[in-house]
């Protein structure tokens, strides 16, 4: 009967230090994830502080664009203006210097 509570004894220890085993590993693996999800939870936290500020970045540039588009609508009317005035006087500057060389336009 010794022998069987021998070699009992001995699977009793085997399974408690298999078991022992796994726990540590389960340990090893609970601990990752915690750390892979306080490192997730840092990464969102950072995310979310870019998302604000990008936030106030694009609403800045809105308002920019807003306050700059009175100024491109005067700024294209001018243009549109200017090349008028430009044409207008560019032909008056041919027919001064085709006067002034002596060609008669009638």
């Amino acid at each position: 009967m010794s022998d069987y509570s021998d070699s009992a004894i001995q699977a009793l220890i085997s399974t408690i230090e298999a078991t022992n085993d796994t726990v540590k590993e389960l340990t090893r693996s609970v601990q990752a994830l915690v750390t892979s999800e306080n490192q997730r939870i840092v990464k969102d936290e950072h995310q979310q502080e870019i998302n604000v500020e990008q936030k106030k970045i694009n609403a800045k540039n809105m308002q920019l664009w807003d306050d700059a588009r009175d100024t491109i609508v005067r700024a294209e009317r001018f243009h549109k203006a200017f090349d008028s005035v430009t044409v207008k006087v560019s032909g008056l500057v041919v027919i001064a210097v085709l006067g002034l060389i002596g060609f008669k336009f009638i």
